[in-house]
């Protein structure tokens, strides 16, 4: 009867043309993405607490941040709110979304319970109490995973809905240009895309970027080199990656110096190993690599970089999960 319930609501959403989707007063799960969350942890968090909600389960979307630019555009595009912040989760049901990594994840997540998780990166360190959900496939963004279960599971999205997993398709492989592109994300976003109404993928993607490099230029250079900062686990070193994608890195170049010097700091105050930083410029094709930190060395010879201090241009280099991490968790191991 509940779930009859449910899909009665949604299909009245869908039938009012109504832009946000109800938030269940009784929710006991919690849905949350990485840290410094990216428009596919925000979006695959909203998508996750309505699939569980309409299966039977209640569940509400969380943040472990702020949303960024491009995420604030496609959350405001589609009519819906910011997930709450939230950074403790003991006592709570969990499902993890986009991360599987126990560095990535709330700092109490130990003593959460966690239920579920939705991924498309390698398995992480995270550990359950209890058997759980796990549903991770090696495609490009996690909002590709969730569309499958919809289909799965005969959960019809609303187009609203749909938009917002477009969009984290979209943003997770650059509108397909990324290397972690694969069929499954082509597919998932024609699908997502004529449910939501999209004409033209390639200007929503373009739209996505801007805003984000529009913000991008009014940020300092510590908030630059936090805002999609990743810190990993590799053997026994502590290696964080940042990733600053632009549509031009032009814009970036007078403030490499200031940048480098924000990457040092970052690394010495948290005690890391090594820090690497891409500049990815998405019209150029490529990325700049810089490294710091004690490790400088072994991350050099691992990217083969030619000077980790002035840079390094690495053409078609644009995915941290596929092209920087394996190389940099195989020279670590070693």
């Amino acid at each position: 009867m509940r779930l009859k319930v449910y899909r009665y609501l949604f299909a009245l959403l869908i039938f009012t043309g109504a832009q946000s989707i109800p938030t269940m007063a009784l929710a006991t799960i919690l849905v949350v993405g990485h840290q410094n969350p990216d428009t596919d942890a925000i979006a695959s968090a909203i998508a996750a607490a309505h699939l569980k909600t309409a299966l039977g389960s209640p569940a509400q979307a969380r943040a472990q941040g702020k949303p960024n630019a491009e995420t604030r555009f496609v959350l405001k595009r589609f009519g819906f709110d910011a997930p709450l912040i939230q950074h403790h989760y003991a006592g709570h049901d969990v499902i993890l979304v986009d991360h599987s990594d126990e560095q990535l994840a709330p700092e109490d997540i130990n003593k959460a319970r966690i239920v579920g998780i939705y991924d498309h990166h390698k398995l992480g360190g995270i550990r359950s109490k209890e058997p759980l959900e796990i549903v991770t496939k090696p495609w490009g963004s996690t909002a590709t995973v969730l569309q499958e279960i919809f289909v799965q599971k005969n959960i019809p999205i609303p187009p609203p809905l749909a938009g917002l997993m477009l969009s984290a398709i979209l943003s997770d492989t650059r509108t397909f240009v990324s290397p972690t592109t694969t069929p499954q994300d082509r597919l998932a976003a024609r699908v997502l895309a004529d449910i939501a109404g999209i004409d033209d993928m390639n200007a929503l993607g373009q739209q996505m970027l801007q805003a984000y490099n529009e913000e991008m230029q009014q940020l300092d250079e510590a908030t630059l080199v936090g805002l999609d900062m990743k810190i990993f686990n590799m053997g026994s070193f502590k290696i964080g990656v940042t990733q600053i994608e632009t549509l031009d890195a032009s814009m970036l170049t007078p403030r490499w110096p200031l940048l480098q010097k924000e990457i040092l700091k970052f690394q010495k105050t948290q005690n890391l190993d090594g820090v690497v930083m891409a500049i990815t410029d998405l019209q150029r094709g490529g990325s700049t690599l810089f490294a710091v930190g004690p490790q400088a060395g072994r991350i050099q010879k691992a990217l083969k970089l030619d000077d980790p201090d002035a840079g390094t241009w690495k053409p078609d280099l644009f995915s941290r999960k596929r092209q920087l991490i394996p190389a940099l968790e195989l020279a670590f191991s070693e």
